[in-house]
């Protein structure tokens, strides 16, 4: 199963966006390109990341090439990660071409911490995915809600957990079977193992998706782009 897991990608300035567009490039993306076949992009799991300073978080772009080409996706777990101040959305993914995505997307306890005055999760798709769990913070923060250490970031551990953080405790372990079994810190998600940084989340009501402007298919050089440890959740 394909997956992306662990990783901090950020971008600290504005150098090597492409020129003719002027945003920065998407934090993790999946992507369908090409005009004479189509990609089915299933069973990706993107869990434990922490995303900032991009032009979205995490998005699903395809090249709307038209014609006979089918490009979807289906059965993509986005779990327990952590987006913060970003130009656009956070979270978006395109319709795609051809046919609507399968079913069976899930979009399960992240942490969005949503300064863009964009909604937080943009999508014409909502039937193809089941939402909950997900902590968004669209109207400010709080030193202990949700508590973590510095909402500025750039660095990991600005996303520890203060003492009394309203998150603290919110997913109890195993509490979702298909939930990873360690978060960013390779600490198991057992009992007493409950440091933030792709963990511990709760409800908060998905927004209605609106239209966002289109953003460039390839990702721009100049990210910084850390894997946390050698070890892969592959579960």
């Amino acid at each position: 199963m394909p997956y992306s897991t662990r990783n901090c990608p950020s971008a600290n300035t504005d150098r090597y966006d492409r020129p003719e567009y002027g945003y920065r490039a998407t934090g993790i993306q999946l992507a369908n390109e090409g005009s004479w076949a189509g990609w089915s992009l299933r069973n990706v799991r993107i869990t434990n990341n922490i995303v900032e300073w991009v032009s979205q978080g995490i998005r699903y772009w395809h090249s709307r090439s038209g014609g006979d080409i089918h490009d979807t996706y289906g059965g993509l777990y986005v779990g327990f990660n952590t987006v913060n101040r970003t130009q656009f959305s956070r979270l978006r993914f395109d319709t795609p071409d051809g046919w609507w995505p399968a079913s069976g997307s899930r979009l399960r306890q992240n942490l969005i911490l949503n300064t863009s005055g964009n909604s937080w999760f943009s999508t014409e798709n909502w039937g193809s995915w089941t939402v909950g769990g997900n902590w968004n913070y669209s109207n400010g923060t709080s030193s202990s809600s949700p508590g973590i250490k510095d909402t500025w970031g750039t660095y990991a551990s600005a996303y520890e957990l203060r003492s009394g953080a309203a998150i603290h405790g919110s997913v109890a372990p195993w509490s979702e079977s298909d939930m990873p079994s360690t978060d960013y810190n390779c600490q198991s998600r057992g009992q007493g193992h409950f440091g933030r940084q792709g963990c511990e989340h709760q409800q908060a009501g998905a927004q209605n998706s609106e239209d966002q402007p289109e953003l460039p298919g390839d990702a721009a050089a100049g990210h910084r782009q850390r894997s946390h440890c050698r070890q892969a959740d592959q579960s």
